[in-house]
């Protein structure tokens, strides 16, 4: 017979060896969870990224601007939009370390004896970034100006 100090109690005895059996040690499972707590969603699903939507404007030079709408799932920038799309027939130039430049629009090319050039604003803001750097979301409206370097563009300058 043990001595009473070495004696335990049986709840303590059976903890002891829950623990040692390694109950509550294990890490939980993705299905687990924690109290309060929601479940996660079906893991078992891929996730589904919904369509997102925005719309380019082309201001042509003499001409009736025309729309064209968008589409891209998860993130995508004003140039991959470009380059997706099929309605029109778009040029663009790598100029490696800084990224694309659009060159041309269907028959309209930068530069030329007018010296114009295509311009964009992004939700009526005239963009400071390229178009590899600023990222479209949902709604968004981006319009294309034919013109002269920041001249005749009805886009508001960042900050105003």
């Amino acid at each position: 017979m043990l001595p009473n100090a070495l004696r335990l109690p049986p709840i303590f005895l059976a903890l002891m060896i829950a623990f040692a059996a390694g109950w509550g040690c294990a890490p939980q499972s993705s299905t687990e969870q924690s109290a309060g707590t929601e479940a996660p969603a079906d893991t078992d699903k891929a996730p589904t990224e919904s369509k997102q939507v925005a719309t380019v404007t082309f201001h042509w030079p003499d001409s009736t601007p025309s729309d064209l709408e968008v589409t891209w799932t998860g993130e995508t920038t004003v140039g991959d939009a470009l380059a997706d799309q099929k309605a029109y027939q778009i040029e663009m130039k790598d100029y490696k370390g800084m990224g694309r430049l659009l060159t041309g629009i269907e028959s309209f090319q930068n530069g030329g004896d007018a010296e114009l050039y295509w311009q964009f604003c992004l939700n009526g803001v005239y963009s400071m970034v390229g178009i590899d750097e600023a990222k479209l979301a949902t709604g968004d409206q981006v319009d294309w100006h034919f013109t002269a370097y920041g001249e005749n563009i009805p886009c508001k300058k960042a900050g105003e």
